[in-house]
Formats: C-alpha cells, sequence, structure tokens
C-alpha cells in the first residue's frame, strides 16, 4: 500500500483545527467507543480481517498480515493511522465498511498513539454500533 502523502499536514491541520483534543486522551471515554464504534466489528477474536485484532491491546500490538498497526509514539508508523487518514476512494482506507471517521475522531486516535496509545489493563473491546 502506498503511504499517504498528506498524512503529515493533516495531522498538522488536526491539531490546529481541533485545539480540544487532549494531548493524551483519556482511552475509556474517547479511544475506546471510537474502536468499537468502527472497528471490532471487522478485527476481533472471530473475525480477523486482513489478519489484525484490536479486541485487545495485546493483540492490537501484534499487528496485522502487512505491518504494525501502532506504533505507540510514532503516528507516522502506525498503519492503524495512515489507513484512516486515505481518501474514501483510497485502496486500503479504513474502515472499508460503513461510514468514514470524523475529523475529531481521526484527531483523538492521533493523538492516542502520539501520546503513547496508553491502554487500561484487562480491558476488551468488544462491537458498539455507532
Amino acid at each position: 500500500m502506498k503511504r499517504n502523502p498528506f498524512f503529515t499536514s493533516s495531522l498538522l491541520a488536526f491539531a490546529t483545527i481541533l485545539p480540544s483534543v487532549a494531548a493524551n486522551p483519556d482511552f475509556k471515554t474517547t479511544v475506546q467507543p471510537i474502536l468499537e464504534a468502527n472497528c471490532v466489528r471487522c478485527h476481533n477474536q472471530s473475525k480477523v480481517k486482513g489478519g489484525l485484532r484490536i479486541d485487545t491491546y495485546e493483540k492490537l500490538m501484534e499487528g496485522g498480515d502487512t505491518s504494525e498497526a501502532v506504533v505507540p509514539g510514532k503516528p507516522d508508523k502506525s498503519e492503524l493511522l495512515l489507513r484512516i487518514h486515505l481518501r474514501p476512494i483510497d485502496e486500503g482506507v479504513m474502515p472499508d465498511e460503513g461510514k468514514a471517521l470524523k475529523p475529531e475522531e481521526v484527531a483523538i486516535l492521533d493523538a492516542w498513539v502520539e501520546a503513547g496509545a496508553e491502554w487500561p489493563e484487562g480491558v476488551t473491546l468488544t462491537e458498539r454500533k455507532p
């Protein structure tokens, strides 16, 4: 998959446009609902699309078929972020089923990974209807 040349500029744009996004978003109140509503339905124990599970931290850190999904502190190396920054018409865009993430949701995930992708111990994600 080609890397999106606008990834870095979009990170800067989100930082400018959405100053209300915390530098280290709270996982349970901001990150978890986004992942459960948009990602877990295709990346869980029973459906492992692209070889990626994100229902537990350990599985998320194992990555998928193509690369590491999340590299804590390195959003530009995190495949999950690269894919959610693609345009809806681009190959490999995520989520590929349903609606694209809202800009504020993308900004939250960007900030979460940049801050180290903290995940509370023992938390398992389950699908949540958007």
